[in-house]
C-alpha cells in the first residue's frame, strides 16, 4: 500500500499560505477584500487588539482558547467563543476564495502518480486536492473521506483521502438543520455525528451529487481543527463534547493504512513540533523496516533515522520554488529500490 502525506507546503503553488505564513496572509486578506464592516474583518481586528499577533498563529490561538477556558466573567467567555468561531469562518472564506486558482501540480498527481488502491493523508483545510482527485475520476466524494455521505448510493472503486484536520467543505448542521418544531432530539449529537457537505460544494468538485444531510440557510460549524498548540479532536457544544467518535475513526483509519504501508510519501510536511498527535501517526505506527530513498545506497535505516535528519532542515526550507515542488512531485513517480519498501521524506515546511 502507498499512502501519501500532504502538508501545506504542498499546497502553496496553488496559491495557499504555509502554515507559518498563515495569519499573516489572512489579515492582507481581511484588510484588502474584506469590506470594514463584514466579520472577517472585525475578527481580524479584534484578534490583532487583543493578543499578540507577532507570536506565532499556533500560540495566539492557543492564547485564544486558554483565555475562552479561563475567561475572567462570561461576558468574556462569550465574547472570545464568538470571536474563535469567526475566525473559523474566516478561515474558511479566506481558503475558499483562494480555490478557484490553477492547482496544476495536483492534477499531475492525481493523473499521473495516484493509483485506486492509495491513501492520501492531508492536514490542509482546502479542498484544491480534492477537486483534482475528483476530476481525475480515481476518488469519489460519496465514500471517500472515510465516512458515507449517502447510504443508498451504489459504492465505486475509490481512493482515500483522510483529512485529519479537517476540511473547508466540511461543516456542522445545528441539530441537522432543524427541520420543523419538534423535531429536536435530545437524545441525538446536536451536530450530528458526521461532516455535511453543502449541495455547491459538490459542484466545485466536479459532480452532480449531493448530501442528503444538506438542508438550505440552516445554522452550521466550520468542521475545522484550529491550529493551536493543543489540538482539540471534538466539539465543546451546550450539551458537552461531540464529535470526538469521529476524528478518532479517521485517525484509526490513518492509523492502520500507515501501519500496512509499504510506502510513505511525505510531500510539504514538516512534523512541525504543534502536531503532536501526526506525529505520533508518523513516527511510531509505521513499520520501522520502511527505507528512505535518499539512503537507500547506506545501510538499512529505521523509521526514525531520516525524521531526525529532517529536523535541521526544517528552517532553511520554509522557501519554496515552484520548479522545487514540481521535482517532488515528478520524484514520486520513480520506481524504488528493487525489492525495497519505501519512505519518501521530502519536506519544505509549513
Amino acid at each position: 500500500m502507498r499512502i501519501y502525506v500532504f502538508g501545506a507546503g504542498a499546497s502553496i503553488h496553488a496559491g495557499y499560505p504555509l502554515g507559518s505564513n498563515l495569519w499573516v496572509s489572512l489579515e492582507a486578506w481581511a484588510k484588502d477584500s474584506i469590506l470594514p464592516g463584514d466579520y472577517c474583518h472585525g475578527a481580524v481586528e479584534q484578534m490583532r487588539s487583543t493578543f499578540d499577533v507577532e507570536k506565532p498563529f499556533e500560540l495566539v490561538l492557543t492564547d485564544l482558547d486558554n483565555r475562552v477556558a479561563n475567561p475572567k466573567d462570561r461576558f468574556e467567555r462569550a465574547l472570545l467563543a464568538t470571536l474563535r468561531g469567526q475566525m473559523q469562518y474566516a478561515i474558511c472564506r479566506f481558503f475558499d476564495s483562494i480555490r478557484l486558482k490553477d492547482a496544476d501540480l495536483y492534477r499531475s498527481f492525481a493523473r499521473d502518480v495516484l493509483r485506486i488502491d492509495d491513501v492520501v493523508i492531508t492536514f490542509n483545510y482546502d479542498v484544491s486536492l480534492d477537486r483534482e482527485l475528483s476530476m481525475s475520476g480515481k476518488w469519489n466524494v460519496i465514500h471517500g473521506y472515510g465516512f458515507t455521505i449517502d447510504s443508498s448510493a451504489q459504492r465505486t472503486p475509490s481512493c482515500t483521502l483522510l483529512k485529519l484536520h479537517g476540511s473547508t467543505n466540511w461543516i456542522a448542521e445545528i441539530f441537522e438543520g432543524l427541520r420543523g418544531q419538534g423535531f429536536i432530539s435530545l437524545n441525538q449529537p446536536s451536530l450530528g455525528r458526521r461532516p455535511v457537505i453543502p449541495t455547491p460544494e459538490f459542484a466545485y468538485l466536479g459532480t452532480a451529487k449531493n448530501d442528503p444531510r444538506f438542508r438550505v440557510g440552516t445554522g452550521f460549524i466550520p468542521s475545522l481543527i484550529m491550529p493551536t498548540a493543543n489540538k482539540k479532536f471534538y466539539m465543546e457544544t451546550s450539551f458537552g463534547r461531540e464529535w470526538e467518535e469521529f476524528w478518532d475513526w479517521l485517525w484509526l483509519q490513518a492509523s492502520d493504512a500507515v501501519s500496512e504501508a509499504d510506502e510513505i510519501h511525505m510531500i510539504g510536511y514538516s512534523l512541525p513540533q504543534y502536531d503532536d498527535r501526526a506525529r505520533k501517526l508518523l513516527l511510531e505506527t509505521a513499520k520501522k523496516t520502511l527505507m528512505c530513498p535518499s539512503v537507500a545506497a547506506a545501510q538499512r535505516r529505521t523509521l526514525y533515522a531520516p525524521f531526525k535528519m529532517l529536523a535541521s532542515e526544517i528552517h532553511t526550507r520554509q522557501r519554496m520554488a515552484h520548479s522545487r515542488l514540481g521535482w517532488m512531485f515528478r520524484a514520486l513517480s520513480r520506481a524504488p529500490p528493487h525489492g525495497a519498501h519505501e519512505l519518501e521524506t521530502i519536506v519544505c515546511g509549513d
